[in-house]
């Protein structure tokens, strides 16, 4: 739900970068206190260099050339990041059931209660943001591909999280953030100006950059 209303609070080509450096950082720190990840000194020290080039990321991703605007979005940055609990509860849940109540389950142990969740969630937005006649439109019934594309996303994400632990599945899930960025910028025409273009990409090398360089601390 907290995704949901930075979208309409700062944009897709926002929420997306910002949204997904705070669950890179949030989950490489869950991954290492919590499940042990990044064993070794090496590790830690390649680890929280990257996560050092994604915070970087994430403060010139959502850089704006409107100083009343800044203001505005830092309260939104900080709404997100609140709301980013969630991921990252979401994300570690898997791994920590595994870890300390039940080795044996698997990516398709955990569909039929996330879908469940997801869809209790979000019809209390729905009614909380007084939109119930959404459903009576033909929209949500065509965006319903999308949300089965999302679902078989999120099934290969579970496995990965057994298999490669909560860390580096996370890293890879999220580097689609690019293409939403600039998504939200061609396709749904968030305006932007030159100098938030340049920080805006700038902000997104260091995100992916950070990304990748996690992947090497094991």
């Amino acid at each position: 739900m907290g995704q949901f209303i930075s979208y309409t609070r700062i944009g897709v080509s926002g929420t997306i970068p910002l949204s997904a450096g705070f669950q890179l950082v949030g989950n490489s720190l869950i991954g290492v206190l919590i499940f042990g990840e990044w064993s070794t000194v090496q590790a830690k020290i390649i680890g929280f260099i990257a996560l050092v080039l994604v915070v970087v990321g994430i403060v010139l991703s959502s850089k704006s050339d409107d100083q009343e605007s800044s203001n505005a979005n830092a309260k939104n940055i900080a709404f997100l990041l609140v709301t980013t609990i969630g991921f990252w509860i979401y994300s570690s849940f898997p791994k920590l059931i595994a870890k300390n109540i039940n080795p044996n389950v698997n990516g398709l142990d955990y569909i039929l209660p996330e879908m469940f969740g997801v869809l209790v969630g979000t019809v209390v937005y729905i009614i909380g943001s007084h939109s119930t006649f959404v459903y009576r439109g033909k929209l949500l019934w065509q965006n319903s591909i999308a949300g089965l594309e999302f679902g078989i996303g999120t099934l290969f994400y579970l496995f990965s999280v057994k298999q490669n632990g909560v860390t580096n599945a996370f890293i890879y899930s999220q580097l689609c953030s690019v293409i939403s960025a600039f998504g939200g910028i061609w396709f749904l025409h968030e305006s932007k100006s030159k100098r938030e273009m340049t920080y805006i990409i700038i902000g997104l090398i260091f995100i992916v950059g950070g990304s990748i360089l996690t992947g090497f601390a094991k």
